[in-house]
């Protein structure tokens, strides 16, 4: 018999993730944006993917990554810090989602849902 996996992500990246679907009126590639932003984030304070990185994970071109990435930051969903040289630190600006990671959305009953896989 087949027992369902347990995600190996912790509640907290859940909570992140349904906060960037549930808790923004952006179209679907800020959105995955947000999402790659969010998972090289990890538990650091920054996340640091090339624009190349970045375009080849959502699948779309250098340009259109400059493009949204300055949506993004000029709607306040990302805080970038410029450095000296050609790298720049990026973050997802939780207090823009109105509650930070860890506790839940508002009007959500469970921020945290239970994800579980089968093996084939």
């Amino acid at each position: 018999m087949n027992k369902p996996i347990e995600s190996a992500g912790k509640p907290k990246f859940w909570d992140r993730v349904f906060r960037i679907l549930d808790g923004t009126d952006l179209k679907p590639t800020p959105k995955l944006m947000l999402l790659v932003i969010m998972i090289y984030e990890g538990d650091n304070e920054h996340a640091f993917p090339s624009q190349e990185t970045i375009a080849q994970r959502v699948g779309v071109s250098d340009r259109q990554v400059r493009t949204i990435l300055k949506e993004l930051s000029s709607r306040g969903f990302i805080v970038t810090e410029l450095r000296p040289g050609t790298t720049s630190l990026s973050r997802v600006n939780w207090e823009k989602f109105g509650t930070h990671p860890g506790s839940q959305l508002p009007g959500s009953q469970n921020a945290s849902p239970e994800v579980s896989f089968r093996r084939t």
